[in-house]
């Protein structure tokens, strides 16, 4: 194709997150607007010249931002250079924005849909009800700059339980190994204070029980991520220590799963014991089994032997059965 005589256009073949190959004529974007009739909608053509202007967009400074699991974020451009942005996440565009009141999305991937909102007249994007796989990426480009945010999903914690590892006694005293942990939470610290005011960090403690008459400070042990703290303290280490010996995991006991394969094998046993009690009754009862027809049935039922029937007395009859019957 030529445009205006002279030198042909240079075609370039560019890599585009819609799954299409898309050629960009430098001297006009008639080319460009015909392929893109044809692979997809026209609101979105008309935003591709700002998605392919990514390779000559100058990165800005990336952000780091916390978010709560359930809770919302809000990433903010401090400066927006032109009339639509486009967000993606991984390098996948999910939505592009034209900056308007309001603003006007085309959502690229609908599972986002309900989830996004664009306040400041699109120039910010709101994630609600985050989850932990919202963590990573995301980028803004606009004709002119790009802006990156490292979006990092955490769950608020939950009370910390504090355990007995190890108790040591001796003629000079006994000493508590304490540890405190966060069940189903990661990146968490951990600090204890043992009653002097000075925290120590990690999740362990070796604590030396008071002698007689000194007074016993109480332990207290925190537990902290990036959107929440919490503190758990503890009274008695020898409490603690009493309960676990008191209390130990017992090595007879069945998780559910053995408990679930137990139960199985017992009525699969108490199954199999009344198929031959069965079998024995009808026996005893000078009873067969046999299997009828299939056109008839497929069970077993039971029926008398010929040799089970009345036997007929000597000299007698046909008639005397019946007349005896009556």
């Amino acid at each position: 194709m030529q445009l205006g005589g002279g030198k042909p256009p240079v075609r370039r073949r560019c890599a585009f997150p819609f799954s299409a190959t898309i050629y960009v004529v430098d001297a006009g974007c008639r080319e460009l607007l015909s392929t893109c009739h044809v692979s997809m909608d026209v609101s979105r053509c008309l935003l591709l010249p700002l998605l392919l202007l990514h390779q000559a967009t100058c990165d800005g400074e990336g952000e780091e931002v916390i978010g709560t699991v359930g809770k919302s974020v809000t990433f903010h451009l401090q400066s927006l250079d032109g009339k639509a942005v486009a967000w993606s996440f991984h390098n996948d565009v999910i939505v592009t924005v034209e900056i308007g009141n309001p603003p006007k999305p085309t959502f690229f991937d609908d599972n986002y849909k309900p989830r996004l909102a664009f306040p400041m007249t699109g120039s910010a994007l709101t994630i609600s009800q985050l989850r932990m796989d919202d963590s990573g990426a995301y980028t803004a480009k606009t004709s002119k700059a790009k802006t990156t945010f490292t979006l990092h999903v955490y769950r608020e914690l939950v009370e910390p339980a504090v355990t007995c590892l190890e108790k040591n006694c001796s003629a000079s005293g006994c000493y508590y190994t304490l540890s405190c942990t966060v069940w189903d939470s990661s990146n968490v610290s951990y600090a204890w204070d043992t009653g002097d005011g000075l925290w120590r960090k990690g999740s362990t403690v070796v604590v030396e029980e008071p002698s007689l008459g000194e007074e016993l400070l109480p332990l207290t042990c925190m537990a902290r991520n990036p959107v929440s703290s919490h503190n758990t303290t503890v009274i008695s280490p020898a409490a603690i220590c009493a309960e676990s010996t008191a209390h130990p995991p017992s090595t007879g006991t069945y998780s559910s799963g053995q408990a679930g394969i137990l139960a199985a094998a017992v009525m699969g046993a108490l199954v199999l014991l009344a198929v031959v009690i069965f079998v024995i009754h009808c026996k005893s009862k000078g009873w067969r089994i046999f299997r009828l027809p299939a056109a008839e049935a497929v069970n077993t039922v039971c029926h008398w032997k010929t040799s089970c029937q009345p036997k007929k007395k000597p000299g007698a009859q046909p008639g005397d059965h019946q007349s005896n019957q009556r």
